[in-house]
């Protein structure tokens, strides 16, 4: 595997769609959307891949389709079932950190690597580039990708203030996948988990860590960004844009054809978000908004 996987790892609603364009802009990349969800949103769902076709008729997830099957005889359903029982973040907290063995959970572990090698290996063929991109940000599926993927893996943890976060779950339907609300106890206790277990792949890969808010308002960081994934050479700018791939889920920017060519800030939060939901979540995420340099002050 000659290519580099860059996977973007953090917690829902962080600016991982619009990263993955920009990155697909800037580096010539192939960008796959949510590997994570292929199975569930793409081939049982019947969800549209970023080239504007259904996953059942795009050229390349029918590709990846078959070459998981030829490989190792799976199925979308069968691939669906075997993803839950290893990739939900309760079993890479449990058995991956905390370290609890079970020999069930490493012998599913192990295939369902397989499966994902499979798809990468696709990836990898399907067209020219030197850079493949898996936005799927939950940990326990990068720490499978980083065994899958046999060549250099870098890790682009990025973190968005839990307050914006917490908006965009609970009253923001921009993304036709996330259209279920979540209370703001369960929103703030997963946005710690997995930002905590995200920053721990650091100890994997190659690791950069990302704030949403910089990346918006500082184009040296996308720079920066850039020229660390290439490896320290700056790749010239892509004048003529483009879309993002063969992306499966993510946010409904990823049909925009022409791309896009800079990030833009949303702040709505901070005028939109009740008052008693900005302090609580300043109070509930204060200790890790400060690993981050985020103020739990109320605005």
């Amino acid at each position: 595997m000659d290519k580099t996987l860059v996977c973007i790892a953090g917690y829902g609603r962080s600016g991982s769609t619009m990263l993955e364009m920009l990155l697909a802009r800037r580096l010539d990349a192939l960008g796959l959307g949510e590997v994570k969800y292929a199975w569930s949103r793409g081939f049982l769902r019947g969800d549209t891949c970023s080239c504007g076709k259904a996953a059942q008729d795009c050229p390349f997830w029918q590709a990846a389709l078959g070459r998981v099957r030829q490989a190792i005889g799976t199925g979308p359903h069968e691939a669906e079932a075997l993803r839950n029982a290893v990739e939900r973040n309760r079993h890479h907290w449990a058995h991956r950190l905390l370290g609890i063995p079970s020999s069930r959970y490493d012998e599913a572990r192990e295939q369902y690597v397989s499966l994902l090698s499979q798809v990468y290996a696709q990836a990898e063929a399907f067209g020219p580039g030197d850079y493949l991109i898996d936005s799927s940000k939950d940990p326990a599926h990068v720490d499978l990708a980083i065994d899958a993927w046999s060549g250099r893996t870098v890790v682009i943890h990025l973190v968005r203030d839990p307050r914006a976060v917490v908006y965009s779950r609970r009253y923001s339907r921009r993304s036709p996948d996330a259209l279920h609300q979540n209370g703001v106890l369960r929103s703030c206790a997963e946005w710690n988990a997995i930002n905590i277990a995200s920053g721990k792949l650091r100890y994997r890969a190659e690791y950069a860590l990302v704030r949403y808010e910089d990346l918006c308002t500082d184009p040296g960081v996308l720079d920066e960004l850039v020229t660390q994934i290439a490896g320290g050479d700056t790749p010239p700018r892509n004048p003529t844009g483009g879309g993002i791939g063969h992306a499966l889920s993510g946010n409904s920017m990823r049909w925009e054809v022409d791309g896009i060519e800079a990030p833009v800030l949303d702040t709505r939060w901070r005028t939109a978000l009740p008052t008693w939901e900005r302090r609580l979540t300043g109070v509930l995420c204060a200790p890790v908004m400060a690993r981050y340099g985020y103020s739990s002050a109320a605005n």
